[in-house]
């Protein structure tokens, strides 16, 4: 049996429409503007807010686009010389240390930051940030399992790093799950969390050891197909006796699974 390819759109920040409003509000002339654009694509959520940027661009070109995909590809040296070089903005959804966004804000220019890796004040009206409703996603997973039936216990993966926007999916979704409903997460130590991946033995025993049938909720996909691949490896079979849920809905992820796996898509392109 394979799991129901169930996609729920949670919508939370219009990334497309508020940034064409505020650069619109920020940047009224029709003069070409240099933008650096820091957004990682590996994972379908940047390749989401990267095509809603695009979209907008499509509507309105006066845009030069300098993209960066990963934290490799732009230091802080890099950001200062591109301010001598004369960018008129920057739009992040990489993490970054609250230093560097504080450095970026006392440029004056116009800022953008979708992550949710530091959570400064905006202390200028040229920052912006823009959040993924974490607790909404919580909660759509809470509400998706009991959809389902009866579940022994509710338990939830989280990401190697202890990211905030992990802590808050967790938070919300045992915050809508009855009172009686046995909760747990899984925790281990890691050497290594930039891996991001946990290891398969510790995952194995964890869910081993889950009263059945039980309902896992993973951080995002990345963690759901681990979560898969251990509990078919421990001979559990999914989702009969473990029901598993992503994040992300990344298609190129769960090409390599043999099962589908039952994911929420935060709306990036459309929200």
């Amino acid at each position: 049996q394979t799991n129901l390819n169930i996609i729920l759109q949670i919508k939370k920040t219009s990334y497309c429409k508020q940034l064409k409003k505020w650069y619109n509000d920020t940047i009224v002339d029709s003069e070409q503007r240099k933008v650096i654009v820091a957004i990682p694509t590996s994972g379908s959520d940047g390749r989401q807010r990267l095509a809603g940027i695009y979209r907008y661009l499509g509507e309105n070109q006066y845009w030069e686009i300098q993209l960066y995909r990963s934290q490799n590809e732009l230091s802080d040296s890099l950001i200062h010389k591109s301010i001598k070089d004369g960018v008129d903005g920057f739009i992040f959804a990489m993490p970054y240390s609250g230093q560097t966004l504080r450095a970026l804000m006392e440029t004056g220019l116009p800022v953008v930051v979708m992550t949710d890796a530091e959570r400064i004040d905006a202390t200028t009206p040229l920052l912006r940030r823009f959040f993924v409703d974490n607790a909404a996603i919580g909660k759509a997973a809470a509400h998706f399992f009991q959809s389902l039936g009866r579940f022994e216990t509710f338990a939830y993966i989280p990401d190697t790093y202890c990211s905030i926007w992990s802590q808050e999916r967790e938070s919300a979704f045992f915050a809508n799950l009855p009172k009686r409903i046995q909760r747990l997460t899984f925790k281990h130590s890691i050497d290594a969390p930039a891996c991001r991946q946990w290891p398969q033995d510790h995952l194995k025993e964890f869910l081993l050891g889950l009263p059945k049938p039980a309902a896992v909720f993973a951080a995002n996909d990345n963690y759901a197909i681990q979560i898969i691949n251990a509990a078919r490896s421990a001979g559990l079979a999914v989702p009969v006796q473990v029901s598993v849920l992503g994040v992300d809905n990344d298609e190129l992820l769960t090409q390599g699974i043999p099962i589908t796996l039952s994911s929420i898509e935060p709306d990036f392109n459309e929200a």
